[in-house]
């Protein structure tokens, strides 16, 4: 494929990025529509009580589920004035980002997902207690339990203590609107972060919101910054003492902590449902009190059971939870993931003379500690506390037939990567290369992949990973395991995870004189999320505005590479020459896969089969095909449809983007293309 120039790549990237901020956004988080009752998602309700609040800043770096918060905040920064939303490079320096327009006084929003958390950790924890905050500066963590759209399953609740922050919950989509709107209320009565957890089923379910004011003055205000010393260390004599440090940590329990816990105390997130005598309570938070609802109902329990329904998730409520644990015989403690809230009320016994039976996941009922929960499990659980009987509507009858139907009527679907995936082609590549190799096959070469759509590597087809990393560790990683192998090291990484954290990996690992080949694999986006821009891109930022595009190449060789070189995945022999050369090399090399994912390039012209202003059209030609299978089950492009052994594969067109790969791999010359016009790509 042949590199897009300049202009075209200007010209895609203002499609592109429209097409791609669009997806899972609505014009509904702008509209000044106060007191109407609209329909939103999850994420739109969480986007629009930001706006509500008057929030000025919001940055972040892409990650599922909180990724849609953002895409909606994105549109809603090209129709509000004063409003600045980026998409940064990583967790932290959105974080920075965010800090800094707090510390001037607007308020300022951070939405990321769970494992995001994990990376602004420390620089959290280093501003909490200096209780430095002009404006509210709210966290979203967008958990997910059965790690639907993550590489782990975590529960980030677990961290508040530890950065002692507060955090709150919602229960519905309207509440997911309101509850941001609390949140930075209490952010600036505190003068410090607030976080705020939502899961993706809420995220990504439905139902009806109503609107309130957008708060017009409160984003376009301007405070200033303000030059506090006193916030960093304390002057004694003529030394700089730390002991102000320990100070700030102890005024900060005493006041701000002490206000999250008044605040607690009279949230309306917070509600206790008793009429008194009922023997059992059910305490339990967000999309779990849903599933509780429901259970109860569904057995026939309406008006016997009591809810405690917490939405100040740290601290808790102690009066509401005191009063439920004094009136009721039972407490059964509902929550996905680690017993978070279950831990507290329990440690709250301690204090008190009379309390009731707390049940939770520690007591053998079914209560697991991972994977989404479900209105079924809960009900089973609640029938078990209760006496009652309880079937559940999925029998092992029926659990049997769906397990056959989905071995013989459903095809698999393989965690594989989109047809014409740059990806897939430099994969072939490095496949190719180590099979002709004599020094380097696979067998000999120890392959280390970071996270991203080439996380496909790991398993067939490609059975290209034997170690997987989280984000920009791969290059360090490997530099550690150079120094107990003999292998040849080979890592895999993306342009957004480069910049993100594997920049500081590869100086590391040549200022330390380590030794390995690396791929970058340069798609001009973070792909595995939605194909959100990078730096390293289009020369345009996220909103639209022209920008200076990261030269990897030229980071490269800044920090000490010698042997750099760019490929095209799409022409295979030049590929394999190519990367020969690196694995060769004695030292650090560095061989960069150079073209646009592949959705962004049917963004870019408009239809599949189309690439570079070509419209093509491939065919397999059954007389000459073997059936060797290269193409359908080694390559495994999803275009190509297997027809079983024996059998030429197909060509679906609807699916073809046109990359020419399968055609250049056919040992048969089996597979051609057919050009049908020169189309010239669509702007916008």
């Amino acid at each position: 494929m042949e590199a897009l120039g300049i202009n075209e790549l200007h010209r895609e990237s203002e499609g592109y990025t429209q097409k791609t901020n669009n997806k899972y956004a609505s014009d509904i988080v702008t509209h000044d529509g106060a007191g109407e009752m609209v329909f939103m998602s999850g994420a739109e309700a969480i986007a629009r009580g930001a706006i509500e609040a008057g929030v000025a800043v919001a940055a972040s770096f892409p990650g599922s589920p909180a990724t849609w918060v953002h895409e909606n905040l994105l549109m809603a920064g090209k129709k509000l004035d004063e409003f600045y939303v980026e998409w940064s490079v990583s967790e932290t320096k959105s974080w920075d980002v965010c800090l800094g327009a707090a510390l001037a006084g607007r308020r300022s929003f951070l939405p990321i997902k769970q494992v995001g958390v994990n990376w602004i950790v420390d620089v959290v924890s280093d501003w909490v207690h200096k209780r430095a905050l002009r404006a509210g500066l709210v966290i979203l963590c967008g958990d997910d339990p059965g790690a639907d759209t993550t590489s782990r399953e975590q529960d980030t609740r677990m961290m508040v203590p530890f950065l002692e922050v507060p955090l709150l919950q919602a229960a519905s989509v309207q509440e997911q609107k309101d509850v941001i709107l609390e949140a930075f209320a209490l952010s600036e009565k505190i003068c410090a972060p607030v976080m705020v957890s939502v899961t993706r089923q809420m995220m990504y379910g439905r139902g009806p919101v109503r609107l309130g004011e957008i708060d017009h003055e409160r984003r376009r205000l301007k405070l200033g910054f303000q030059r506090r010393p006193e916030l960093g260390y304390t002057w004694v004599g003529n030394m700089w003492s730390t002991t102000g440090i320990a100070e700030k940590h102890g005024k900060y329990h005493e006041t701000s902590l002490a206000l999250a816990q008044e605040h607690a105390e009279t949230s309306p997130l917070n509600r206790l449902e008793m009429r008194g005598g009922e023997r059992i309570g059910i305490i339990a938070s967000e999309q779990a009190y849903s599933y509780a609802r429901q259970s109860v109902h569904a057995l026939g329990l309406d008006g016997q059971i009591a809810f405690l329904k917490i939405g100040t998730t740290w601290p808790l409520p102690r009066g509401l939870t005191t009063q439920l644990l004094e009136s009721v015989e039972t407490v059964l403690m509902i929550e996905e993931l680690e017993p978070f809230i279950e831990n507290q009320v329990r440690a709250m016994t301690s204090t008190l003379d009379k309390h009731a039976r707390i049940l939770g996941k520690s007591d053998g009922i079914g209560l697991p500690f991972h994977d989404a929960y479900n209105t079924d499990l809960v009900s089973g659980v609640l029938a078990k506390v209760a006496g009652i009987d309880y079937t559940s509507p999925m029998t092992q009858r029926k659990r049997s037939i769906a397990q056959q139907l989905r071995v013989t009527e459903v095809p698999d679907r393989p965690f594989t990567l989109c047809a014409g995936c740059p990806e897939m082609g430099a994969l072939w590549i490095m496949k190719e290369t180590m099979r002709r190799s004599e020094r380097f096959k696979r067998r000999d070469v120890i392959s280390v992949i970071d996270e991203g759509c080439y996380t496909a590597s790991e398993t067939e087809p490609f059975n290209m990973g034997d170690v997987m990393t989280c984000m920009g560790s791969s290059i360090s990683l490997a530099h550690g395991l150079y120094t107990g192998v003999e292998q040849k090291l080979l890592v895999q990484i993306g342009d957004g995870s480069f910049l993100h954290n594997g920049l500081q990996g590869l100086i590391n690992a040549v200022h330390n004189k380590a030794k390995m080949t690396i791929v970058i694999h340069d798609n001009r986006a973070t792909a595995a999320t939605g194909q959100q821009p990078v730096a390293s891109g289009f020369g345009f930022n996220a909103r639209g505005e022209p920008a200076p595009r990261v030269n990897i190449e030229g980071l490269c060789r800044a920090v000490g590479v010698e042997w750099v070189k760019k490929i095209d995945p799409f022409d295979v022999e030049g590929g394999i020459t190519v990367f020969n050369e690196a694995l060769e090399y004695d030292g650090i090399s560095v061989m960069i896969s150079d073209a646009p994912c592949s959705i962004i390039e049917t963004r870019r012209v408009g239809s599949r089969g189309s690439w570079s202003g070509q419209l093509a059209t491939y065919r397999i030609d059954a007389d000459k095909c073997t059936s060797c299978e290269l193409c359908s089950r080694v390559l495994g492009c999803l275009a190509i449809e297997d027809q079983g052994t024996g059998n030429a594969p197909i060509i679906n067109d609807a699916e073809c983007i046109g990359c020419d790969v399968c055609r250049q791999m056919c040992p048969d010359d089996a597979i051609f293309r057919i050009t049908i016009k020169t189309n010239e790509p669509k702007q916008g």
